[in-house]
């Protein structure tokens, strides 16, 4: 038997959505990999491994060192660049080519790597993302073996894709290469490809979030050959982070105690969570409390686009140490004694109450 270690789309390094601070667990979740691949006869990695790194980056020399050390153990490593590893001429950036591996497909001319363990043998083909995808050059040789395709791209029965600089798997490529199975990455979900009941590829997601919308568990894949023919494919979850996305309802809040609670629910030294706050609201959220409660969190952001009511307008104002906090703090004193004037329309009165509050303008029409 030989066991095949499947993982991509790692992104270490990235900047994109807002989610740099991510990278130290992207580390932690690297090592996870590592560790996994020590157990197997072959680590592929189907590209976007980093992002926006250059040799001379910390994680790029903690990587090699690792890489070498797992190659040295016994597992033989197969690498092709993704799309954030490749320059714009489509040739494989440093980051990616100088890593310590039994083949970093760098060339679309190169031959497939052969693996033999145990009696089992394994040819692993591969291509750079942004190098023409020619079939011929892939296509299944004659050797005995299971025979791979490590590529970085859409399987689609489209020939456009989905625009990116990646190869387009389609049907009658598929056919054309004739290989046993294709690992892929890009897609950064995990998805199972068959083909008339038969596992034809598999890509194993984005290992740890590289947007917002990866949510969730991620994950490698464990894939088992036996006699030429692939026994299992198991998820081995690895993510050291997890994304969380709520949008929450201010107007089904009774109180800022209701927010926090539906809040502090999600609450974990792992979770990235980001809070879409929605509808009317009629309370002030204490920014001292707000920053207690992210402590718990890996990270927590607060995205505001409720409508303040006049009581929360008031509430939050009125608090500062200024000229502007002692006219709210008398207005909301007026309120609580319900002594503003009875004919004040409160939607004008809360208008122009958070222009000026906001952005300290205001018209002198709005006081007639």
């Amino acid at each position: 038997m030989i066991k095949i270690l499947l993982t991509a789309d790692l992104h270490w390094g990235t900047t994109r959505d807002g989610l740099a601070s991510l990278n130290a667990c992207r580390a932690k979740t690297f090592e996870r990999i590592m560790s996994l691949a020590a157990t197997h006869d072959l680590l592929l990695v189907a590209g976007d491994l980093f992002d926006g790194l250059g040799t001379d980056d910390p994680a790029y020399r903690a990587a090699a060192e690792r890489f070498g050390a797992v190659l040295s153990g016994g597992t033989a490593i197969a690498l092709i660049p993704g799309e954030t590893e490749c320059g714009d001429d489509g040739a494989p950036l440093p980051v990616i080519d100088t890593l310590p591996a039994s083949r970093v497909f760098s060339l679309t001319d190169e031959g497939p790597v052969r693996l033999e363990r145990g009696g089992e043998i394994v040819h692993v083909y591969g291509a750079p993302a942004r190098m023409p995808f020619d079939p011929a050059r892939y296509a299944r040789t004659n050797d005995d073996g299971f025979h791979i395709g490590l590529f970085h791209g859409n399987f689609t029965v489209k020939e456009d894709g989905d625009g990116a600089p990646v190869h387009t798997l389609t049907r009658e490529l598929i056919r054309e290469c004739n290989l046993d199975f294709f690992a892929v990455g890009h897609t950064h979900g995990f998805r199972i490809f068959k083909q008339q009941n038969r596992v034809i590829g598999a890509s194993p997601g984005s290992p740890e979030a590289a947007a917002r919308t990866e949510t969730g568990e991620r994950s490698v894949l464990s894939i088992a050959l036996e006699n030429n023919e692939i026994t299992s494919i198991r998820r081995v979850i690895v993510n050291t982070a997890e994304l969380r996305a709520l949008e929450l309802d201010c107007g089904a809040c009774a109180s800022d105690d209701a927010l926090f609670d539906e809040l502090a629910k999600n609450k974990s030294p792992v979770v990235h969570c980001t809070a879409r706050l929605v509808g009317r609201r009629e309370f002030f959220i204490d920014p001292a409390r707000l920053d207690q409660l992210r402590r718990e969190f890996l990270s927590l952001d607060i995205t505001d686009e409720s409508a303040p009511g006049l009581g929360a307008l008031l509430g939050e104002f009125s608090r500062e140490n200024s000229l502007r906090g002692e006219f709210f703090s008398l207005l909301d004193d007026m309120r609580r004694r319900s002594a503003l004037p009875a004919d004040e329309d409160e939607t004008h009165l809360r208008s122009v109450l958070e222009s000026l509050g906001r952005t300290g303008t205001y018209r002198d029409e709005d006081w007639r």
